[in-house]
């Protein structure tokens, strides 16, 4: 189990992260929602990426993150895959040299499955084109490939949705996910309400909504409450102000 409690973070004089606690079970799928920034700041905590003012991280029974903590323990190496249009590619390197370095840099790491994956969402995909040259459809989708190749046991999605204008790639991303879920590995992905309310509805039985970098409320909306999500985020929106 990972439990992350009452991390907090500050840039300048504003709480980005203000107490945020939470578990996540092995798997689960939950969608973290709301804030521009919060969700993709609480997930660049969980692996040590984001030094937190507060707080902690524990998996099972071993706090890996958090206050003055500078030095991740390589026992966590490949324990999570962050997956960003910023965080995961060398920026100046193809896809083909990203995948080398991921098998060359992890013991464990699926080079078939990231090449499947990519093969799945972007068949013809130019693979030797630098990432800095990329669109933002592909250079997400290159990302996410290249994320899902790794043996990890948490899988950590930035809001990458928000650069792919093709629905049907989502869903496919989405699917995916799904797959890694029903063999027990945890998904958190930061998703926009747009794409949360649209191809999102069906995968998530969990929703966090952040507001001002506080997490509002930890809601089950399709397995609880008999509402459309439009609505519950509605709601959720009146309660945050």
């Amino acid at each position: 189990m990972l439990e992350v409690n009452n991390i907090s973070k500050m840039m300048d004089i504003f709480p980005v992260i203000n107490n945020v606690s939470f578990t996540v079970e092995d798997g689960e799928m939950i969608s973290i929602c709301g804030d521009p920034y919060g969700g993709d700041l609480v997930l660049q905590a969980i692996p040590g990426l984001l030094q937190v003012k507060r707080g902690y991280v524990k998996l099972d029974d071993a706090i890996i993150a958090g206050h003055g903590m500078t030095k991740k323990s390589e026992d966590y190496v490949g324990v999570f895959s962050y997956i960003s249009t910023t965080g995961t590619l060398l920026w100046e390197k193809s896809f083909d040299y990203n995948l080398k370095f991921r098998a060359k840099w992890f013991d464990n790491y699926n080079t078939q499955r990231a090449l499947d994956t990519l093969e799945a969402l972007a068949p013809g995909f130019n693979r030797r084109k630098r990432a800095s040259s990329l669109g933002e459809q592909d250079l997400a989708i290159a990302a996410f490939a290249l994320g899902m190749g790794m043996e990890a046991k948490y899988f950590l999605v930035d809001n990458i949705w928000k650069d792919i204008q093709d629905g049907t790639i989502v869903e496919k991303c989405l699917a995916i996910l799904e797959e890694r879920k029903q063999q027990g590995c945890a998904v958190l992905v930061v998703m926009d309400e747009h794409f949360l309310c649209g191809p999102g509805r069906e995968h998530f039985k969990r929703i966090l909504y952040m507001k001002m970098g506080a997490l509002i409320t930890d809601a089950t909306p399709q397995t609880s409450v008999d509402k459309p999500l439009e609505l519950l985020i509605e709601e959720w929106k009146r309660v945050a102000k």
